[in-house]
Parts: C-alpha cells; structure tokens; sequence
C-alpha cells in the first residue's frame, strides 16, 4: 500500500508540472502578444542564478490616466490594468484602470500590481496629474546563463498577455536580434 502512495503522488506532482509547462506554452502560443521598449536596471543579482533587470516605460504609469479617478492613492499590492496600444513600433499606456477595462479593438490589458504612488518633489504635496504610479507586472527580471555579461545595446521585450491580463515574457531582443543569438561568442 507505501509504494502505490508513493506512486501516486509522484505521479500527481508529474501531472501538475507538466499541465503547467502546458499551459504556460499555449498562453505563449495563442494570447496576443505586445512589444515593448526595455533598459536595463541591475545588472545582476549575484547571489541567485544570473539575471538582468529589467524596467519599461509602463512601469511608471501618471496618475492622471486612470479612469475612472480613483479617489485615494493606490495602495501597495492593489491590483492595477495598463491598457496599452501599438504606437509606431511598440505598445504604449493608453489608460489605467483599478478594475479590468472594456477594450476596444487592437488594445489589451496587462495585469500588474502597484508597487507606490510617487508626488514630484514635495512628498508632503497634495497629488497631483504629476503622480506617477509605479506598476509591477512580473516581466522585470529576465535570467541569462551563467557567465553572459550585462548587455549593452537597445533591448526590446514581446510579451504574451492573457485574457485576464497576465503577462508571460516571451522573447527578448537585442538590438533587433534574439537575446540568445546576440549574445553567442
């Protein structure tokens, strides 16, 4: 009775990894994807696996295109939607929203989380269309193999976002190439 136990557990723990890499491959595969300008911000955490930071321009998203108002500050942690729409060749903010937004064609929603809400200058200052929010969406850190130095070069982002406005990094570019092929010796 121990090994069929075993068996199957092991077995529900295969299945789980499994149907995740599954899904995760068919969000890669059929969600919209979006392109976005990227720079880096660290450079490497040392103690981990290798990576780079990453921060885009939909990560400081002005608190005047929020709709509808919100009547307090964001709080840290609350649930924010970008809605973004391609401009030239990337995807820019068109509008925020505390709830998920009605979209109209050719625009999608990506889903993040307030990480603060900044007032230029005085911190004491009423807000203002100048306060910006800062928005985590889960795409700031992207891991490179060991030994690949930092890149320097224009770095570009697509990202798969689901219907429910979850992103998935899906490629990163280097000066107009895949970040793999870029950085080959």
């Amino acid at each position: 009775m121990k090994a069929w136990l075993v068996v199957l557990i092991a077995g529900l723990q295969t299945a789980w990894i499994v149907g995740s890499a599954l899904r995760q491959e068919y969000h890669l595969a059929t969600d919209p994807v979006v392109r976005l300008e990227a720079r880096t911000a660290d450079l490497r955490d040392l103690r981990r696996a290798g990576h780079v930071s990453l921060r885009y321009e939909i990560n400081e998203v002005p608190l005047a295109l929020f709709e509808p108002k919100p009547p307090k500050d964001p709080a840290v942690g609350e649930v924010a939607f970008v809605v973004l729409e391609k401009q030239g060749d990337f995807h820019q903010p068109i509008r925020a929203s505390l709830e998920r937004p009605a979209l109209r064609p050719g625009q999608v929603a990506i889903r993040g989380r307030v990480d603060y809400a900044r007032r230029p200058r005085d911190p004491g200052a009423k807000r203002t269309a100048d306060t910006q929010v800062r928005i985590r969406y889960g795409l700031e850190r992207f891991y490179v193999s060991e030994g690949v130095r930092a890149p320097r070069g224009d770095l570009t982002v697509d990202a798969a976002v689901s219907s429910d406005g979850r992103p998935l990094l899906k490629e990163v570019y280097l000066d107009g190439r895949p970040f793999r092929e870029a950085v080959k010796p």
